[in-house]
């Protein structure tokens, strides 16, 4: 909040940003339409929730007044366990890939490097038109 505060730059983003403590608590916070999920034994246990103010027109983080600010976050807290998997990522990530396919690619993967390599290669082998008629770039 202290770095948003103290910008002058013009523009605006969407951003998501999380911390994780020692206790095993992920802290999030995020404006706009970025996103973040938790997977468990193979299953989405957390997603976050998108803000937007209509289809394709996020909410984001400005020094403008016409735009959002830090007190505009959606902030929570996740307890993770261990083996709990974190994908994180764009709008242009997820509107490519829908969470069904994500989990089937972690299952397949050896690991988590694996996995986090072959998520975007995923996003833009299906990168069509999934949803409203939009057609999204993948990262």
């Amino acid at each position: 909040m202290k770095a948003h505060a103290a910008t002058s730059s013009i523009g605006s983003a969407t951003v998501i940003v999380a911390m994780l403590e020692k206790t095993g608590t992920l802290k999030i916070a995020s404006v706009g339409d970025c996103g973040l999920k938790v997977i468990r034994k193979g299953q989405v246990m957390f997603s976050t929730c998108p803000q937007e103010h209509y289809f394709d027109c996020p909410y984001q983080l400005s020094s403008e007044a016409i735009g959002q600010t830090s007190q505009d976050a959606l902030v929570c807290t996740v307890n993770l366990m261990e083996g709990d998997m974190i994908v994180s990522g764009s709008d242009g990530f997820f509107d490519n890939i829908f969470d069904q396919e994500i989990l089937g690619v972690i299952n397949e993967s050896l690991g988590t490097d694996e996995a986090g390599k072959s998520l975007p290669l995923s996003t833009q082998a299906t990168g069509d038109v999934k949803q409203h008629g939009a057609s999204f770039q993948s990262l």
